[in-house]
C-alpha cells in the first residue's frame, strides 16, 4: 500500500485513478478464506441487511447536497424552458410533494419509511396503476400496490417492512428554529416546503398532540419512554406488601431490585432527541419475582457482585463498571 501510494504521488495521476490503484492493491493483497473467495467469484453478496435505512434531509435547503441533471437533460431544458430553475434531480422531498391526493394525510416520515420510488415500471399493467385523478375510499394500499405520483413524475409502492429513517435531530436548546422546523417537517403533512414550512414554532405548538402521536412510530426516545411507562404500570400492580409477608427471607434484598427511572416530560421545551446509537436485541427482562427467587441461591461472593452492580446502576448509570475476577478483567 505504501509503495503504491508513493508511486501515485510521484506521477501526474488523477485522484480517481489513484484511489482505484490503492483499492486494487488492497484487494489483491488481502487474505481470503475459501468460502469468501467462492462468494466473490460467484458474485454472491457477502452480507445483506434485513432492514434498509434512508436519510431524510431535514436541514436548511442551503445546506443540502443535490445532484445536477445530466448534461443532455440540461441542454434540452435550456431549449424548452430557458427560465426554468429545476436543474436538480428530484429527490425524496420532491416525491413527497408530488404524492397522490389520497395520501394527503401522510407525513414525510411515513412516506420515507413505507414507500419506494420508481421512475418507471415496465412490468406493471397500466390498469393496475391508481391514477391521482381517480380518488378511492379506504386505505390506498388495499386495492392496488402501485401509486402514480402527480405530474407523471413516477410511481411509488408500499413496502412490506418499513425502512429505518435517519435525520439531523437538532437540539431544541442549541438550534431552536431548526428543531421546530424539523418536527413539523417530519411529523405533520405538508405539500409545499416554501409555503407550508413557515412559522414552524407556532405550527408546532398548535399541533403538538398530533406530532407526539406521529413520533411514537419512529422516535427511539419516545418508544423507550413508552416501554418504561408500561413497565412501571405493570410493577405498580404487584402487591409488594403481601409478597414480603409470604417471603420474609427476601426482604433484605428488595432494596437492590432495579427500578426504571421516570419518563421525561412530554413538553417540547424539556425534550431533547436521543442521538443515534447502535442497538442490539436484549434478552428478556426477568420479573421481580424471578429476581427475588434467585437471590437466596447465591453465595456470598455472588451476592456482593449483584449488590455492587445494582448500586452502580442506581447511582452512576452512565459510568462504566470494571469488575475484576481471578486472572481476568471484565468491562461491563
Amino acid at each position: 500500500m505504501k509503495k503504491i501510494l508513493e508511486e501515485t504521488r510521484s506521477g501526474n495521476i488523477r485522484l480517481a485513478k489513484r484511489l482505484r490503484s490503492l483499492g486494487a492493491a488492497f484487494h489483491q493483497n488481502s487474505e481470503l478464506s475459501a468460502q469468501e473467495a467462492a462468494y466473490n467469484v460467484l458474485s454472491i453478496l457477502m452480507s445483506k441487511a434485513s432492514e434498509q435505512c434512508i436519510f431524510l434531509p431535514t436541514g436548511p435547503p442551503k445546506e443540502r447536497s443535490r445532484m445536477l441533471l445530466s448534461e443532455a437533460r440540461l441542454r434540452a431544458l435550456a431549449e424548452s424552458d430557458p427560465s426554468s430553475t429545476n436543474i436538480h434531480v428530484a429527490g425524496l422531498l420532491e416525491h413527497y410533494e408530488q404524492r397522490p391526493r389520497q395520501m394527503e394525510d401522510t407525513t414525510l416520515s411515513q412516506f420515507a419509511a413505507w414507500y419506494d420510488f420508481s421512475k418507471s415500471k415496465r412490468s406493471i399493467n397500466i390498469n393496475e396503476v391508481l391514477d391521482d385523478d381517480q380518488p378511492r375510499e379506504n386505505d390506498i394500499v388495499n386495492s392496488n400496490p402501485y401509486l402514480k405520483l402527480m405530474e407523471h413524475s413516477g410511481f411509488i409502492k408500499r413496502r412490506t417492512l418499513p425502512k429505518v429513517i435517519r435525520f439531523r435531530k437538532f437540539n431544541v436548546i442549541q438550534n431552536e428554529l431548526h428543531y421546530f422546523r424539523e418536527m413539523v417537517m417530519l411529523y405533520l403533512p405538508w405539500r409545499d416546503e416554501k409555503n407550508d414550512l413557515v412559522n414552524c414554532e407556532e405550527t408546532f405548538r398548535a399541533n403538538i398532540e398530533f406530532i407526539n402521536r406521529s413520533r411514537k412510530e419512529f422516535d427511539d426516545e419516545v418508544l423507550e419512554r413508552e416501554m418504561r411507562n408500561a413497565g412501571e404500570g405493570h410493577e405498580e400492580r404487584v402487591d409488594n406488601q403481601d409478597y414480603d409477608q409470604q417471603r420474609p427471607n427476601h426482604h433484605e434484598f428488595q432494596r437492590y431490585v432495579l427500578q426504571d427511572g421516570g419518563g421525561q416530560a412530554e413538553d417540547f421545551g424539556e425534550y431533547e432527541p436521543a442521538p443515534y446509537v447502535e442497538r442490539f436485541t436484549a434478552l428478556g427482562r426477568a420479573s421481580d419475582k424471578d429476581f427475588l427467587d434467585v437471590i437466596p441461591s447465591l453465595n456470598d461472593e455472588q451476592r456482593d457482585f449483584v449488590t455492587d452492580v445494582v448500586f452502580y446502576f442506581k447511582h452512576s448509570p452512565k459510568e462504566p463498571i470494571y469488575y475484576v475476577l481471578p486472572n481476568t478483567c471484565y468491562f461491563i
